[in-house]
């Protein structure tokens, strides 16, 4: 997982976060978050556990805004992006 696709995964569910919660696009752009991040065949997989993969595909029907807090944390966890803030990079 290189820091490019870690950039893309970061800032795509930061613009996620900005839509409306009844924004007709929401669940569309979860959809395809997931589908660009989450799954195997995924070219911009991100490194997370089998279960948190499984819980996402379990929850993107429902779009909620923090729908992707909990893998991006485990992103953050597992890249070694520990000694830096991503928040503050792209703020």
């Amino acid at each position: 997982m290189s820091l490019i696709v870690i950039s893309q995964f970061w800032l795509t569910v930061e613009e996620y976060k900005l839509l409306p919660s009844d924004a007709p696009e929401k669940a569309h752009r979860a959809q395809d978050i997931y589908q660009r991040f989450f799954t195997p065949q995924s070219r911009s997989e991100v490194n997370i556990t089998a279960k948190m993969r499984d819980q996402i595909a379990d929850r993107v029907v429902f779009h909620s805004d923090n729908l992707f807090d909990d893998p991006q944390k485990e992103v953050r966890m597992n890249c070694g992006c520990q000694a830096f803030d991503l928040n503050l990079i792209f703020a």
